[in-house]
């Protein structure tokens, strides 16, 4: 099980069972040529995120999981 988060705090999760694995890559706040949203989803009875450049977000929403809205841009 791997955990992901856009900040090094885990924002707010329990880290304490996982081992911090470093970056997997970078992710733009503002949007730069050729780069597409990257949308995060929340599912409250999981306490899971899904993240997705798909902005239907892959069927997650019948999934229990909530749009959260645009975490920042990445290249495709």
């Amino acid at each position: 099980d791997h955990y992901y988060s856009a900040e090094r705090s885990g924002n707010r999760k329990n880290l304490q069972s996982y081992l911090f694995e470093g970056t997997i890559g970078n992710i733009a706040t503002i949007r730069l040529p050729a780069t597409k949203e990257l949308y995060r989803w929340y599912n409250p009875s999981t306490k899971r995120y899904y993240f997705t450049t798909d902005a239907a977000g892959e069927g997650m929403g019948r999934k229990g999981y909530r749009f959260e809205g645009i975490v920042g841009f990445v290249l495709p």
